[in-house]
């Protein structure tokens, strides 16, 4: 794009596992916004240390590991109420992105999104808006004429959600904990919280409501 954005001291962090990833939204963001300080983490650790750095805007991947997306965002709106909090994940945001902005996200984006769309959302955010794609809001469009308010109408949180998508690609209890760096009774108490609330007594049961959830709002 050849007009550049003009923007002072702009702080961005990047909480994301996938370095090669983290790395292209990097070298986009920089060559947009000058000057600008961009910081990527692939840890809880590291990242919680940066919070009272005043970023302006984070960029979070709901899979890293040990991250829990609700708690994170209301420390961080705690420390730093103005920070904008943008959803940079490869999940399916016709399942996930209700939860997400419900636990205080601005914004949704997709991992596939294309640089225009990516640079239309930083730019919305930093300016006090929101964002989600045109495809997520012609959904939840629908969604309210059909008198629900939920896209995939969901009741699991987040990191059941995630522990959801894990179990039905065939990983065992000790393999997602061992993934998202949390005890295997944590991964067995949210598996048996997902049975109880779908009312399912096994994984195959699971995959075919996940399947459907997909299918119709995918």
């Amino acid at each position: 794009m050849k007009n550049r954005a003009q923007r002072n001291n702009i702080r961005f962090l990047i909480a994301d596992p996938q370095g090669i990833v983290s790395r292209g939204l990097t070298s986009l963001i920089a060559s947009f916004w000058k000057p600008c300080e961009l910081v990527h983490f692939n840890n809880m650790e590291s990242l919680m240390v940066q919070l009272r750095n005043n970023p302006m805007l984070v960029f979070i991947d709901p899979q890293l590991n040990s991250l829990d997306v609700k708690n994170f965002i209301n420390d961080l709106k705690t420390i730093n109420n103005s920070a904008r909090i943008l959803i940079f994940s490869s999940l399916n945001e016709m399942i996930y992105v209700v939860p997400l902005l419900k636990s205080g996200a601005d914004g949704f984006l997709p991992k596939l999104a294309i640089e225009s769309d990516i640079i239309i959302a930083v730019t919305l955010l930093l300016a006090g808006g929101k964002y989600l794609n045109q495809r997520i809001k012609e959904a939840m469009f629908d969604g309210i004429l059909k008198g629900s308010d939920e896209i995939g109408s969901s009741k699991l949180s987040i990191k059941e959600l995630i522990v959801a998508d894990y179990l039905t690609a065939g990983h065992g209890v000790f393999e997602i904990a061992d993934t998202m760096n949390l005890q295997t009774n944590t991964i067995s108490t949210f598996k048996n919280i997902m049975f109880r609330m779908l009312k399912i007594s096994n994984v195959i049961e699971l995959a075919e409501k996940r399947k459907l959830a997909k299918r119709t709002h995918g």
